[in-house]
């Protein structure tokens, strides 16, 4: 409880203090983040709250449309009483952003790497 207590004041103290870019100057933008990865189920049991970051870039085309390139790193450190291994994984995505007056829709898809307690490449997209 404590945990998700302390998350949620991160959040609003995160919220409180952004901004936005009031005028679009170049068609270029990036954007970076750091990312709190959750366990739940029975990967929740045995792996503890991870840490990871997410670098955007785009390159806006006209009003309406943006192509975005996205990498992240995750690290997903074991529970020190179970027998499991770290996960850390990177992935990278490609997509397109559609820009619908103040508010826009993006959509990617692209690979994850994963090593440790689960090795492999996979498909993995957003929206």
């Amino acid at each position: 409880m404590k945990k998700s207590a302390f998350l949620i004041c991160c959040f609003i103290t995160a919220a409180c203090i952004s901004f936005a870019q009031q005028k679009i100057t170049r068609p270029i933008f990036v954007s970076a983040g750091i990312d709190v990865l959750i366990p739940n189920a029975e990967f929740g049991e045995t792996h503890r709250t991870g840490i990871g970051a997410t670098v955007e870039g785009g390159y806006r085309t006209g009003r309406y449309f943006a192509p975005v390139l996205t990498f992240s790193y995750y690290a997903v450190p074991a529970d020190e009483n179970s027998n499991r291994k770290n996960l850390n994984a990177v992935s990278f995505k490609t997509g397109a952003r559609a820009y619908l007056g103040n508010f826009y829709l993006t959509g990617e898809g692209g690979a994850i790497i994963t090593s440790g307690y689960a090795t492999g490449t996979r498909f993995i997209y957003s929206a």
